[in-house]
């Protein structure tokens, strides 16, 4: 509803678009909204607000350059027969949450991309709320001249 909407509720009383009436007992509250409805966004979105940042994209090209390296060594010592530990180090920079795949076996490579979209988002997540704490704090009326 928009604002200054009038209403009636099923009594017959007035009722701004800001209020909400209880079917059970006939008397009016102000609709809240919480946070998430407020900023109701589809997944991809959501993911997109939290990766799309300085932070995220930075540490996502960390890992991808980390895990050129390990294919680059791989393909290099694989006709040597030599053994290289190269391969631990993806899943160092992804840790802990590639880690709780290593129990699936061969297929627990698929938890160093899985890994590393968690912790990009998390750290999208603080970078959000750093700067638009600080946005909000440094946004005030209140010039500095």
């Amino acid at each position: 509803m928009s604002r200054g909407t009038h209403v009636t509720d099923s009594g017959g009383r007035h009722c701004s678009g800001r209020q909400q009436v209880s079917h059970r007992t006939g008397r009016s509250g102000i609709l809240r909204r919480s946070a998430l409805e407020k900023n109701r966004r589809s997944f991809p979105q959501a993911l997109r607000h939290y990766l799309v940042n300085p932070l995220s994209l930075g540490y996502l090209g960390v890992v991808l350059a980390v895990c050129v390296w390990v294919t680059m060594d791989a393909l290099s010592h694989s006709s040597s027969g030599d053994a290289s530990f190269a391969g631990v180090w993806a899943f160092l920079v992804t840790a802990p949450t590639s880690m709780v795949f290593l129990v699936a076996g061969p297929a627990g490579l698929i938890g160093v991309p899985v890994g590393a979209l968690v912790h990009a988002a998390a750290l999208g997540a603080v970078y959000r709320n750093i700067t638009e704490r600080w946005a909000h704090s440094t946004g005030s009326d209140v010039s500095n001249a």
